[in-house]
């Protein structure tokens, strides 16, 4: 499994944001391309949204839950509450970004129903093993 970490990030958020999301991408690949997480997915595109809505857009923001049978691939872009993320440090905004990863694979469990096609419990364990990290560290 191959995931691909990238952002929609408002630039008062974004100092910092890709080299964090490089070194969190290159770590949960070399632990995911190891393990069996069963054949439903391939690839996993994780693309949080970190900006004030109503500033830039000016209208309620729709978040993106796509699963492609098919292609075994999926497409999530979930928000991340911008006050929060530029308001905390490295550390945080690192919780803050396992922490949608984390959302994403949960959601993506709901449209795979079945667990020989998708170990999401195992993905969840090992993504959060990584970073020592538990769930209850993450705002959920």
């Amino acid at each position: 499994m191959k995931f691909f970490i990238s952002g929609e990030v408002a630039k008062e958020a974004g100092e910092g944001y890709g080299k964090l999301v490089f070194l969190i991408s290159e770590q949960i690949n070399k632990i995911t391309e190891k393990s069996d997480y069963g054949n439903a997915i391939d690839k996993i595109a994780i693309i949080p949204t970190i900006f004030d809505l109503v500033t830039y857009i000016g209208l309620p923001y729709n978040e993106r839950r796509l699963f492609k049978k098919k292609n075994k691939s999926a497409d999530y872009r979930l928000a991340i509450d911008y006050e929060t993320f530029i308001k905390t440090d490295d550390e945080g905004k690192k919780r803050l970004l396992i922490a949608n990863i984390i959302k994403s694979i949960r959601d993506l469990k709901r449209k795979i129903k079945k667990k020989e096609e998708f170990d999401e419990e195992k993905l969840e364990k090992d993504i959060l093993d990584l970073f020592k990290l538990r769930v209850e560290d993450l705002s959920l």
